[in-house]
């Protein structure tokens, strides 16, 4: 993964906390630890600058009463955190062992049951992070909390491309665009899927905008623009609705 690709999440993630009105719920699940760390890094500088700060809940294995601690850190939230408008970021992702998925799902399950006190006390995003293999345990486990989630992304970190030491340079550029391609078509899927979840809410037309925005990015350049034309066309009419199709038409 590039810094360009980092780059690229945490502008996606800058734009979801910014268009957040309130509570906001959002999942990531990642096997990219220094990705993690990006963003984690890259929010907590951008939430400076907002006069705030983030708080941060980490998986502890050691505490045996873990679940519980951090249930009452949360759903007992400090003055402090609210006179700040602090959102919350639960990195989850330290461990994958049978334990550890055993407590996310426990802490999941406890939190979806508690669901409305979590939107009484946080009017700010609350991120949850975990590993790409535990998205499907997740999504049982919390089922309720899964169906108000405002945006979910899949990381999964690829290694890099083996290529023989007899392969010309030619053959070694065919194959690194064939596995960009093979990446891109990937991500757009992704966003074609979320596109699909978001334009079932009349509410979120900031969201759309961003969205089209960028599947028209990737469309354009990875020449992928069949699949992706009547939505960007879609999102061009969403800019012009809200007056803000100057930023949109940059890409198309």
């Amino acid at each position: 993964m590039t810094e360009s690709d980092y780059e690229n999440y945490w502008q996606q993630l800058r734009h979801h906390i910014e268009w957040t009105e309130g509570f906001g719920l959002f999942y990531y699940f990642c096997d990219d630890p220094q990705l993690i760390v990006f963003l984690h890094n890259r929010l907590e500088q951008f939430l400076r600058g907002q006069t705030t700060r983030l708080q941060t809940v980490n998986y502890t294995p050691k505490d045996d009463d873990w679940i519980n601690s951090s249930l009452d850190h949360l759903l007992s939230r400090d003055d402090e955190w609210k006179l700040l408008h602090s959102p919350v970021w639960i990195n989850l992702t330290e461990s994958s062992s049978k334990q550890a998925y055993s407590d996310y799902s426990l802490f999941l399950q406890r939190i979806n049951e508690r669901r409305d006190l979590l939107r009484t006390h946080y009017h700010e995003p609350v991120i949850l992070l975990f590993p790409v293999s535990f998205q499907e345990q997740c999504r049982q486990a919390a089922p309720d909390l899964w169906s108000i989630k405002n945006f979910s992304e899949t990381i999964a970190r690829s290694p890099a491309p083996k290529l023989l030491a007899s392969d010309t340079n030619t053959r070694q550029q065919a194959t690194n665009n064939q596995i960009s391609v093979a990446k891109s078509s990937a991500y757009l899927d992704q966003l074609l899927k979320e596109w699909n979840r978001i334009t079932q809410n009349e509410a979120q037309n900031e969201e759309r905008l961003y969205l089209a925005q960028r599947i028209a990015q990737e469309s354009i350049k990875y020449r992928q623009l069949n699949e992706a034309n009547e939505i960007i066309t879609q999102g061009l009419q969403f800019a012009k609705a809200l007056g803000n199709d100057r930023e949109i038409s940059v890409c198309l």
